[in-house]
């Protein structure tokens, strides 16, 4: 099967996502702009946190313009993907089968209308870069996030701010460990497939510019 199938429309504060070639539903996914500074927030990489600090920041900042985004590390990225899909949907089947039905998607099965909201945030993080129109003066990793955060309010000439992270998922160990399990094999079973469909995205976060300056 092929890789999952959808197009990206950009405007001035949001991308518009179309799948299966069907031009005449689609989902939204709006950034956060202003006239001084843009923090293009891609889901499942800290995007809630982000937004909190894109609040404080917009009222401080009134310099050049500039464009940021932060990357993750793209297994990682999945994984929270596919984790958040079996919290979403804990109790209406296992996790082996909820995270088949997503990997199905991925591989090109239909995606219905219901689902175009969670397929975006499985979407490549390369796609998300490619499809803004921006032109990006930082890309930072997750992974850095304080740091990077710390980095960006001195060379914004903001107040120092603690991030605050968000969106953490109460999992159970047992809970955990099953969806570790599973995962695992998914992931496994289906390594020719993820190598093909994460390639630019780990192009991406092996050559984010974080490294050059923290």
């Amino acid at each position: 099967m092929n890789k999952m199938e959808f197009y990206i429309k950009s405007s001035e504060q949001h991308l518009e996502f179309f799948f299966n070639a069907n031009f005449t539903q689609s989902t939204f996914h709006t950034f956060h702009r202003h006239k001084h500074l843009t923090i293009f927030n891609i889901p499942k990489c800290a995007s809630t946190s982000l937004a909190k600090y894109f609040d404080h920041t917009s009222n401080h900042y009134k310099g050049t313009p500039i464009n940021v985004s932060f990357v993750r590390n793209p297994i990682e990225r999945l994984a929270s993907a596919f984790k958040m899909k079996c919290k979403n949907e804990y109790g209406t089947a296992s996790v082996r089968e909820i995270i088949e039905k997503y990997q199905r998607f991925l591989m090109g099965e239909t995606v219905p209308r219901a689902h175009y909201n969670d397929m975006i945030h499985f979407v490549p993080q390369s796609d998300f870069i490619r499809s803004s129109g921006l032109e990006f003066d930082f890309v930072f990793k997750v992974e850095n996030l304080q740091e990077s955060i710390d980095f960006l309010s001195r060379f914004l000439k903001i107040d120092h701010y603690k991030i605050e992270q968000s969106n953490k998922t109460n999992f159970t160990k047992a809970d955990l460990e099953e969806f570790q399990k599973q995962f695992t094999r998914a992931y496994s079973e289906n390594k020719d497939f993820y190598d093909r469909f994460l390639l630019a995205d780990n192009y991406l976060y092996q050559n984010a510019n974080d490294k050059n300056y923290l």
